[in-house]
């Protein structure tokens, strides 16, 4: 099972593959977290494209630096689709946990706060 995960990151990566929803032409924001797991530092990047307070698209470009990592970010950029996609910044309300992702589901939530406030 970690044989086929570790290379299915491998082929998504290869791809350059992001988890993105394509919308209008709207105003950009980018959001660079980095976070902790077990002492190692992983970023990510995450753009919201907004028309006015509304999510429009989502982007979220893996930036883990080991296998492991960069499947769960692959993970929960397509399991936070449903909570973003075509909702005012105000309505969405993350749970505690997007699938099995708790920790990533917190950088989410810390940003979507800072989203909140640059608007």
């Amino acid at each position: 099972m970690k044989l086929v995960l570790t290379l299915s990151v491998l082929l998504l990566s290869a791809c350059n593959l992001s988890a993105s929803l394509t919308g209008g032409g709207g105003q950009e924001h980018t959001f660079n977290p980095t976070y902790k797991v077990r002492g190692v530092e992983h970023t990510m990047e995450v753009i919201f494209t907004m028309e006015g307070r509304t999510v429009v698209g989502l982007t979220i470009k893996t930036g883990g630096v080991n296998s492991t990592e960069r499947a769960k970010q692959l993970a929960i950029a397509a399991n936070a689709r449903q909570y973003f996609l075509r909702k005012d910044v105000d309505d969405i309300h993350l749970p505690q946990s997007i699938g099995e992702e708790v920790q990533l589901t917190g950088v989410l939530s810390e940003i979507l706060e800072e989203l909140k406030n640059d608007l």
